[in-house]
């Protein structure tokens, strides 16, 4: 087997797992981590770059999901990379500092602080000798250092880290870049913390730009931006543009786990109507706690979801709408007063609920 085909392969499944299409791109980051085994290079370094990539791509699912095992799936990608690059003898530091640099922002984004801070003091001075200090990646592991202190609430040191962090990649006119968008987040989230709304607001702003700029409208980081926006936008009292924001936040949500349920339970590529399908199962199964619909009540919700997000009519009345359900299986339970849902997502109550919380410990990664 020639290298060139696992790189191809590793290739492909960047480009899947841009699209969403994570399935595939499992699958292809399986097939180039074991064509590259098979010509004896399992510790190569491409092969190092294959796992940096694979786990970036679980990152990214862990950033807007609550299951832990993409988180744990991701970790131990890095955690296989990082002990593959340890063994190269007389290579280049920056591989393996990229790498823990990136396992490190991901560690700041679940929590886990003391693992990613001893790792980021560590690495920082490599990166200044090695690359300088004004490189892109050097201001990537600036700006995750800073984003650990907002974490800690260390917001002194926090705010010195990102703003260099920021300087840093405007000098270098890195200032486009996705990675330079997430230190404009990571320091919106900061002045959210801080109560000073006016100042974060214009950070998400332009960093949802930078992403769409780089045709990356519906990166899962895009759907952070926004949730994060919105929650500026609606504390300065501008409910109209916190609930868009929020809205487009919610659609991305639901476009991405409709591609996901139909990969998994249907298995086929996604037709047009398919994906309309989809998206209205996860608006019907998404807040499985929150559901308790009559049927009509179901109904509405549907025809409210189709108006808003200017979707045709898949269906054209209520009497559709149970064997559409179950086709997707989407079940019920029957109660003496209510037909109850396993979940409705698409409430006018849950804009208003989310955006009204009481809480400023939005995500730093």
């Amino acid at each position: 087997m020639h290298p060139d085909i696992a790189l191809s392969l590793t290739l492909l499944a960047n480009v899947y797992a841009d699209q969403g299409n994570y399935q595939q791109a499992d699958i292809l980051y399986q097939q180039a981590l074991d064509l590259y085994e098979q010509m004896g290079r399992k510790t190569h370094l491409d092969a190092a770059r294959v796992l940096n990539a694979w786990a970036e791509c679980y990152r990214e699912r862990a950033a807007s999901s609550s299951d832990p095992m993409l988180y744990e799936r991701a970790d131990g990608l890095y955690q296989r990379a990082i002990d593959l690059l340890r063994q190269i003898k007389d290579a280049s530091p920056i591989p393996l500092v990229a790498t823990v640099t990136n396992r490190t922002g991901m560690q700041i984004a679940h929590g886990h602080l003391e693992e990613a801070e001893s790792q980021l003091l560590e690495a920082i001075p490599i990166f200044e000798q090695h690359l300088g200090f004004h490189h892109l990646y050097t201001g990537v592991i600036i700006g995750n250092l800073g984003a650990l202190y907002c974490a800690l609430h260390r917001f002194d040191e926090a705010e010195s880290f990102l703003g260099r962090a920021r300087a840093m990649l405007q000098e270098i006119g890195e200032n486009k870049h996705p990675r330079a968008a997430q230190i404009l987040s990571n320091l919106g989230d900061l002045y959210i913390m801080q109560g000073k709304y006016e100042q974060a607001e214009p950070l998400y702003k332009e960093a949802i730009e930078i992403y769409e700029s780089a045709g990356a409208a519906t990166h899962p980081y895009v759907e952070l931006f926004l949730r994060n926006y919105a929650i500026s936008l609606w504390r300065m009292k501008r409910f109209t543009e916190a609930y868009t924001s929020l809205t487009r936040a919610e659609s991305l949500l639901i476009a991405r786990e409709g591609v996901r349920i139909c990969d998994e339970q249907i298995g086929e590529p996604l037709t047009a109507k398919q994906e309309q399908g989809a998206a209205f199962l996860i608006s019907c199964c998404e807040f499985k706690d929150q559901a308790r619909a009559q049927l009509m009540d179901l109904w509405g919700v549907y025809e409210d979801w189709r108006k808003r997000h200017d979707r045709p009519m898949l269906l054209h009345s209520s009497r559709e709408l149970v064997p559409f359900l179950k086709a997707r299986q989407c079940t019920r339970k029957r109660s003496n007063e209510d037909r109850w849902w396993q979940g409705i997502a698409i409430r006018h109550e849950y804009y208003e609920i989310s955006l009204g919380l009481e809480q400023s410990d939005t995500l730093c990664f």
